[in-house]
């Protein structure tokens, strides 16, 4: 079974530990991948780059298979928008 990122529930995650300085959060066409913080058993922390400013999401997930194939997706594609990693597919473990 083939699963796309935009598939998972509660995806795309919002944005938290927003800066003062920011005006508005990014749409995740506007929120650049930069790198992952964290990766454990069922979530996975990253951040994204918008307007000088960096926002940390958090997503967590259904096990840890999905947890380490979003950061494999996320590492990937850094340097991308959130929204493009919609489209991919996650591989089964």
């Amino acid at each position: 079974m083939h699963v796309r990122v935009r598939e998972l529930d509660r995806w795309p995650p919002r944005a938290h530990g927003v800066s003062q300085r920011a005006k508005r959060l990014p749409s995740p066409e506007e929120a650049i991948l930069v790198k992952t913080i964290f990766c454990c058993d069922f979530s996975i922390t990253f951040s994204c780059g918008f307007g000088g400013d960096l926002f940390v999401y958090d997503y967590e997930t259904d096990g840890p298979a999905t947890a380490h194939e979003l950061k494999r997706i996320v590492e990937a594609n850094i340097g991308k928008s959130l929204a493009s990693i919609g489209e991919m597919e996650l591989q089964a473990p």
